[in-house]
């Protein structure tokens, strides 16, 4: 089990998971950036001013756009 808890994704690279009690769902962008901080577990954080997409921080402090996908 990783720290997003149970996800699914698929060889498309959608991702779905569940955080709080809410549904997250989007493509997974290609690109990762290496960011400046680390964390001891993935963070997930709204991308403001963006159409509902999420930035996730790894551990490492990597960074990769998570792009929403309606239901």
């Amino acid at each position: 089990m990783s720290a997003l808890g149970k996800f699914d994704l698929t060889p498309n690279g959608i991702l779905e998971f569940e955080i709080k009690g809410k549904k997250i769902k989007g493509r997974l962008d290609y690109k990762v950036e290496q960011g400046t901080t680390t964390a001891e577990a993935i963070k997930v954080t709204v991308i403001p001013d963006s159409n509902g997409d999420f930035m996730i921080t790894y551990p490492d402090g990597a960074e990769q756009r998570l792009f929403a996908v309606p239901e």
